[in-house]
């Protein structure tokens, strides 16, 4: 599934509108990390990194989080639940990631 919107997405050079840069003219935190994904199936992480910088820290933790409960889920074990704590950290890091992108003279965080 996810090759085939990658494939669809390198053919057609499509991608997925974000409407709250449409509607503000400012980057959310999620701005350009469609193409940020593009680029780390194609091993262009300097591009990933320009693109969407959130992208390598959320990454990493997703992927620990998939191994972990993927080895607790075949050893009959209880899933591992993120702490509340862990959650509201990376979302006020996600927030200041929004603002901090849209401040004057840091354009390179801009996808």
């Amino acid at each position: 599934m996810i090759l085939g919107i990658f494939l669809f997405l390198q053919k057609t050079t499509l991608g997925v509108p974000c409407l709250f840069h449409l509607s503000t003219n400012l980057y959310c935190p999620g701005c350009g990390m469609t193409r940020a994904i593009q680029s780390i199936l194609q091993f262009d992480f300097k591009m990933a990194f320009q693109q969407n910088a959130l992208i390598y820290l959320f990454g990493p933790l997703l992927l620990i989080y998939f191994l972990i409960n993927s080895y607790r889920y075949i050893k009959k074990q209880p899933l591992w639940k993120v702490p509340n704590r862990v959650v509201f950290t990376l979302l006020i890091i996600t927030i200041l990631f929004g603002v901090i992108r849209n401040l004057p003279g840091v354009e390179f965080l801009h996808p």
